[in-house]
């Protein structure tokens, strides 16, 4: 019977704190509640964070202009509009494009992006420059149009050359790759002499190890024949001996070359720089 008792005190002493714990914990959530409710009265509704457009990269501008542009009249193309762009920051083009309907015939890229530009116009006449003219040779496609570019420098400056004609009936770039070479250096196309028969030459002077600017140096000639369908590379050759002017290393190999540069009106007085 004791036992009994003792059982019934127990149950009833656990019923009685657990039902307090419960009462408790009830109240004080929805306690909690009434709180939450007061502070959100207070502080209004709050509204997420804007999202925020990403803004977009401004695009790359590339000033360009026309610095030289003619009508030129080719066999079986008839007459084209040859252009020379000067892209700033970006590379020369020389544009062919059918008069009439204005369709593009071609185009010959020359420079680099990486060319010495400035966007300061009391230094604009140290900008790349890119001209053209348009040349007769005596068995090779004609008119030929040489493009010439020149990156300006301090002491020197850089030259790349490509020419273009008709073969077959198409307007092509008939130098495989553009011929370069600096103040001192030079182009030619025409007959290369010791029986090579035509082709396209180019020059230049080998700055050797401990050498100054100024000559004597070494030269290398490159030269490239005549294919019937465009100028292929042929030889080079390199002095053996210094020589104070490209003009007396040619003559001593035997070549009469004639710098095209001195046709152009911008540089014919090339020799003497």
């Amino acid at each position: 019977m004791t036992r009994v008792a003792r059982c019934l005190v127990s149950f009833s002493a656990t019923f009685c704190l657990g039902l307090g714990t419960h009462l408790l914990l009830a109240q004080e959530t929805a306690d909690s509640r009434d709180t939450d409710r007061a502070l959100i009265h207070l502080i209004g509704p709050i509204s997420p964070p804007p999202l925020e457009a990403a803004s977009p990269s401004p695009s790359p501008t590339t000033q360009s202009r026309i610095s030289q542009e003619k009508i030129i009249r080719f066999p079986a193309a008839g007459a084209v509009r040859v252009s020379a762009l000067e892209n700033r920051d970006g590379f020369l083009e020389l544009k062919f494009a059918d008069q009439d309907s204005e369709r593009s015939l071609l185009t010959s890229y020359l420079g680099s992006p990486r060319w010495n530009w400035t966007s300061d116009p009391k230094y604009a006449d140290l900008n790349p420059k890119l001209r053209f003219k348009a040349i007769s040779v005596h068995g090779l496609p004609s008119p030929l149009v040489v493009g010439i570019a020149m990156n300006p420098g301090v002491s020197d400056s850089g030259w790349e050359a490509v020419a273009v004609g008709v073969v077959n009936g198409q307007l092509e770039q008939l130098t495989y790759e553009s011929l370069e070479t600096s103040n001192e250096g030079g182009f030619f196309f025409g007959d290369l002499g010791h029986g090579m028969g035509l082709g396209a030459a180019q020059w230049d002077f080998i700055w050797g190890e401990g050498e100054g600017h100024p000559p004597p140096h070494k030269y290398e000639i490159k030269l490239y024949k005549w294919s019937g369908r465009r100028f292929e590379w042929e030889k080079v050759i390199r002095t053996r001996k210094q020589y104070d002017s490209p003009q007396a290393a040619l003559s001593a190999y035997g070549f009469r070359f004639v710098d095209v540069r001195e046709m152009f009106p911008d540089w014919g007085d090339i020799a003497s720089w």
